[in-house]
């Protein structure tokens, strides 16, 4: 990226050009990109719902999970906490669980040079 006001190059995600300090208005450092809503799969207590929540909203699961149990807490809205958290159980859908791929496993040294007998 290029700044705007001296034209020297600079770091793609910089708001200010380090070299003169002009403010860079580039649509791309306001970009956010679009997440499907999903329960999760490795960050779960129940079935993954806060965990899925929180990753949509960019914010920390624990702080999900704290909301919920204080809605379920209070006495009036016990019921529909309880009944939407089932509601998103059922609704969203769980994501993929990640696939791990092993490394290839290294040869002995010297092994390669080997000649068979």
């Amino acid at each position: 990226m290029y700044c705007s006001a001296c034209g020297r190059e600079i770091v793609n995600e910089s708001n200010f050009c380090y070299l003169c300090g002009a403010r860079q208005t580039s649509a791309r450092a306001y970009y956010r990109p679009q997440t499907r809503l999903e329960r999760s799969a490795t960050d779960y207590k129940i079935a993954g719902v806060c965990g899925g929540l929180a990753k949509h909203w960019d914010l920390d699961p624990t702080l999900v999970r704290v909301v919920w149990v204080l809605l379920v807490l209070f006495p009036v809205p016990f019921v529909p906490a309880v009944l939407g958290y089932f509601v998103c159980w059922i609704v969203i859908p769980k994501e993929q669980l990640p696939v791990y791929v092993a490394a290839p496993a290294a040869a002995a040294p010297g092994a390669m040079n080997a000649q068979p007998r």
